[in-house]
């Protein structure tokens, strides 16, 4: 079953300066019943504000009055107010009985006068006009004297007007004439104030949402007039600054923004504005004036504080890191060693770690540089931020360049139209391992010695500076210094760099450890493929423990899963695993000669002999082919066309 829902009537207060007045409304007011709510008061022009002191005025959504009371109401009220117009009808009653004659004066305002001008001359009757343009005292006593001269001289023998010639002018009322009003002027007046409700009403409504809608905004918004007046503020900002009200308060008690007049010489208002303050800490604040006839009229301010507006950017970039999986998830007990010397190096690394200093690490290929820079970063204060690593030689320079610095939209071709934030950028706060970092071509370099140098950096296409916090630390498996003697790595970057310095050692200076290295990796694969666990024999670990291991510990990682993946049974031992690792056994027999390793490098025609020189440099050069042509001093076409040549 239906609930009828009730709508609140409006509630009409009318000032009635007449009893005919009064008489008439209350003569029609039961036509309203149901469609608004009247209340009716009458008082005198003299003694509104007296009336008014004992009314409820809140209770009241319109007032409704007439001639100079509306005017009186306008300087003590905030409600709207509509006026009871006085009609052509009115005026011709109250001109008809004194027609031909020639003494008669009017007084009221421009409406009344206008009106009356017209319909006197269709009667014949010539006025005597008094405008009344305001109710100020002067006024009214200016114009009183004027009638009472008029009436004395006898130029005027009665006067026709409103509630103003009785209450201010002290004339007899036989020489007065009321000007009346309507029933018909009466009831347009309360339609057009159920109009004017209606409409408010509605303008309630959407306020309130708007009201909810910025309040929502999790940023403080305020609205202030040439005068630093509040005209408008949401739930935050008065949370923020401690406003007692919406509207009415200063925002120079609170923020000091300087001259409002002179706002657009002070400031940019394309850029966000620091506002220190002691009572609320630093805030951010965007400032856009509302400009009218080239002037700014009012300012629209959004606040921040600047650590939650830091907060936020940060849960952005962490959002950002869970999706590109940039997470420091190894630690110094991760690194499998039980050489002291390299226990030591750990050691001073974990120094390091409560420092900000830039770190440079230094080892080959598979000696566990990123698990040293992993733990670094976890032991440091910035474990809870972010570890962006980046590989600086798998990444062509010019796209290694937007992943740095990030971009913005339209910035090259191909470039996302969202724009995209860099590395630097999403290692704010945290760290960045630029790993292989003597990869980068001497552009990137310079770009890269310049953000280390000011810790500010500019997005592709974009002129707007960025700050960054970055702890940086590289790595490279090159003997740096003697790269920047061939002038391979700038000098400037090299120091700016090599503040701090660990060099990870390789697996043939530290045998002891890879045994238990080699056991982890097995017990992982075994597990990971659902195998039950393999024992390798001493003879075998003997044989391992030998080899000198060029890729460290990823080579060693690599044959433990082939051995996991290729054993029969749970152990196995040197003879059974031959067949496994034979390009291990290989590799012992060379350097178990004595004689030269290289002779067989001697064999064949001149085209093969280059071709195995060139392979030896490119497998020694962990079989990259730029790094090789940069060491021969020739470009990459012709490594590519003599490895073609048979």
């Amino acid at each position: 079953m239906g609930h009828c829902v009730m709508k609140k009537l409006p509630h009409f207060c009318i000032i009635s300066p007449t009893p005919d007045l009064t008489e008439n409304i209350a003569g029609i007011k039961a036509n309203y019943a149901g469609k608004a709510n009247i209340t009716i008061v009458e008082s005198s022009l003299t003694g509104i504000k007296e009336t008014l002191k004992h009314l409820p005025l809140e209770d009241y959504d319109i007032f409704i009055s007439r001639g100079g009371m509306v005017r009186l109401l306008e300087q003590c009220i905030k409600q709207p107010i509509i006026e009871i117009k006085t009609s052509a009808y009115d005026i011709i009653d109250a001109l008809a009985p004194y027609r031909n004659q020639t003494c008669i004066g009017i007084v009221g305002y421009v409406s009344v006068i206008n009106g009356s001008r017209k319909i006197a001359a269709m009667l014949n009757i010539p006025l005597k006009i008094f405008t009344v343009p305001d109710m100020s005292l002067p006024t009214i006593e200016r114009i009183r004297r004027q009638v009472h001269q008029q009436m004395a001289s006898g130029e005027v023998e009665r006067l026709i007007g409103d509630a103003i010639s009785t209450d201010y002018f002290d004339l007899p009322a036989e020489r007065c004439t009321l000007l009346s009003t309507g029933v018909e002027s009466i009831e347009r007046a309360l339609e057009e104030a159920i109009t004017v409700y209606r409409g408010l009403a509605r303008q309630r409504v959407e306020n309130r949402q708007l009201q909810t809608l910025i309040d929502a905004v999790s940023k403080a918004i305020i609205t202030v007039n040439g005068r630093g007046e509040i005209l408008h503020s949401n739930s935050q900002a008065m949370s923020m600054l401690g406003l007692t009200q919406r509207t009415g308060d200063n925002l120079q008690r609170y923020l000091a923004f300087g001259s409002l007049s002179r706002f657009n010489e002070h400031y940019d208002v394309n850029e966000s504005l620091i506002i220190d303050s002691s009572a609320y800490g630093s805030l951010l604040a965007k400032v856009t004036p509302i400009v009218e006839n080239g002037e700014t009229d009012r300012l629209i301010i959004t606040l921040q504080k600047a650590a939650t507006v830091r907060g936020e950017e940060q849960a952005i970039r962490l959002k950002e890191a869970e999706k590109r999986n940039f997470q420091a998830r190894y630690g110094f007990n991760d690194f499998i060693t039980g050489h002291p010397e390299m226990a030591r190096r750990l050691q001073l690394a974990a120094t390091y770690a409560k420092t900000d200093a830039t770190i440079l690490l230094i080892g080959e290929n598979g000696t566990g540089k990123e698990i040293i820079a992993q733990s670094i970063h976890n032991a440091s204060e910035r474990r809870d931020k972010m570890f962006v690593p980046v590989n600086c030689g798998a990444i062509p320079p010019d796209i290694l360049e937007s992943e740095l610095f990030g971009y913005v939209e339209g910035a090259f071709s191909g470039a996302s139209r969202k724009g995209k934030t860099g590395l630097f950028e999403l290692a704010h706060g945290g760290t960045l391992f630029l790993d292989e970092i003597t990869e980068l071509d001497k552009s990137l370099q310079s770009k890269l010695l310049r953000v280390l140098q000011e810790r500010q950096l500019i997005r592709l296409g974009s002129d707007r500076i960025i700050p960054i916090d970055v702890r940086i630390i590289a790595a490279t498996n090159r003997n740096i210094q003697t790269f920047v003697e061939e002038g391979g790595f700038r000098e400037d970057l090299y120091y700016r760099i090599n503040v701090l310095k660990i060099t990870a050692m390789p697996l043939r200076e530290r045998p002891e450890d890879i045994r238990a290295i080699g056991e982890y990796w097995l017990s992982r694969y075994r597990r990971r493929y659902d195998l039950p666990p393999l024992h390798l024999a001493d003879n075998l670990w003997r044989f391992l423990t030998r080899y000198s291991w060029p890729g460290n510990a990823r080579q060693l990682g690599n044959i433990m899963e082939r051995l996991a993946l290729s054993a029969v049974g749970d152990t196995l031992d040197l003879e059974q695993a031959a067949l496994y690792i034979e390009d291990l056994a290989g590799g012992q027999q060379q350097l178990g000669k004595k004689a030269c390793t290289q002779c067989d490098l001697l064999e064949g025609n001149y085209a093969q002999i280059r071709r195995a020189i060139l392979e030896r440099v490119i497998a020694r050069q962990g079989y990259n082919k730029s790094r090789t042509a940069r060491m021969l001093d020739v470009d990459r076409t012709s490594i590519n066309r003599w490895l073609m040549k048979p």
